[in-house]
């Protein structure tokens, strides 16, 4: 078969249980295209907005022939945007050059692209890659044009520091070619972790105004 039939229902409610949102995947996906399918893994996108706060996201997924039904619920937390320097969530993923790249995709970095991982779980023989989102300064809050940006990685297991990546410092131009946004990947190696849950965090520091960004998410090595 170079088809899959699905049932894919998501529903997002907030902490006090009240639906928010739903959405619903295809019924069929096509598994010829690279754009979806990776390591008998499939990408589904849906979009929608959601105001500051706490929330829960579940996914129902059934397969109608064989009568079968996973679930998933995941916890969504969307903090306030700092009007000087912000974040965008944490996401983890890998890349593979057989996937056509997709203009305007948010997985795609420097004709790199990316397919995010769920599950959040990687062996030791992989190489990780992290993507997220640094959002710009408003030029009215008195900051310059150009902003001095750097990055810091580290990596953490059981609550012990395991790998801390030197800073980098980060080109955020100004000018005509000024962006509301950088979008940021990085790979991150893996080999010689132990198995085991790792915590990776990200800050982003802005050495000139003493401001510093930190953004975290937890994975899997098996």
């Amino acid at each position: 078969l170079n088809y899959v039939d699905l049932d894919v229902i998501g529903m997002v409610q907030n902490q006090n249980g009240e639906v928010m949102t739903s959405f619903r995947g295809p019924s069929r996906i096509k598994l010829a295209s690279q754009q979806l399918v990776y390591a008998n893994k499939i990408r589904l996108d849906s979009r929608f907005d959601l105001a500051p706060g706490l929330y829960s996201v579940s996914i129902s997924v059934g397969n109608p022939v064989r009568r079968r039904i996973g679930f998933h619920q995941r916890g969504l937390h969307l903090p306030k945007v700092y009007p000087r320097l912000a974040l965008s969530s944490l996401f983890l993923g890998r890349t593979d050059e057989m996937i056509p790249v997709r203009e305007n995709d948010d997985f795609t970095v420097r004709d790199i692209h990316i397919f995010p991982s769920a599950a959040r779980k990687f062996t030791a023989e992989e190489q990780l890659v992290y993507l997220f989102d640094i959002y710009r300064p408003k030029q009215e809050d008195g900051f310059s044009e150009n902003c001095e940006l750097r990055l810091r990685t580290e990596l953490y297991h059981r609550g012990k520091l395991v790998t801390a990546l030197p800073p980098e410092p980060l080109d955020f131009p100004g000018g005509e070619e000024a962006m509301p946004r950088l979008k940021l990947a990085r790979y991150l190696k893996l080999a010689g972790l132990v198995p085991g849950r790792y915590l990776l965090k990200a800050h982003v520091e802005d050495p000139l105004h003493n401001l510093i960004r930190t953004i975290q998410t937890s994975f899997d090595v098996e």
